[in-house]
């Protein structure tokens, strides 16, 4: 994995943060250290956004509320660009974006508790797990659950590797 790979992903990562408008520094982290390092995270990216089952508005938001738990500002930005890309109102990503959770329809606001419950280990996690059940099925209860939990590589990644001094405030504004 010479410098073409390299320069393939280079390409790539650009078209991305064109795409959302953000920066993808962690990738390009990834990609300083080995493109055979970036290679296998993008084969496991797919797992991060897995969903067939639970609404795709319900798993952005539930993504969203873990990544607000995390205080990455800039990793909240990269999931609201991608629910914005996958079409969720701009009304439920400003809200979910400032931790409004009681702004948004009901089955958002549950999914949103419930990724904010998981990724701060919250006792009501269960009851809110049992809603998500309710609402949507045991599956989407586990989709829901893998979307919060994965929600926590970005953040930590970028902590381990001293990014994360940009990371902590979240400007609405931007």
């Amino acid at each position: 994995m010479g410098i073409g790979l390299t320069a393939i992903y280079d390409g790539r990562i650009d078209r991305e943060e064109r795409r959302l408008g953000e920066p993808l520094d962690l990738a390009r982290e990834m990609l300083a250290a080995s493109p055979g390092l970036l290679t296998k995270y993008l084969m496991a990216a797919p797992l991060m956004t897995y969903q067939r089952v639970a609404p795709v508005a319900a798993a952005h938001v539930c993504r969203i509320a873990a990544l607000r738990s995390e205080d990455c500002g800039p990793c909240v930005r990269i999931g609201i660009g991608y629910a914005r890309m996958a079409g969720l109102k701009e009304s439920d990503l400003k809200a979910a974006q400032a931790g409004r959770y009681d702004d948004l329809p009901h089955d958002l606001s549950l999914a949103a508790y419930f990724g904010e419950a998981i990724a701060l280990s919250l006792p009501e996690v269960v009851e809110l797990g049992e809603a998500i059940e309710r609402e949507w099925g045991r599956a989407a209860r586990v989709e829901l659950a893998l979307a919060a939990a994965t929600a926590r590589i970005h953040p930590a990644m970028k902590r381990g590797l001293g990014m994360a001094q940009s990371c902590a405030i979240l400007n609405l504004d931007d």
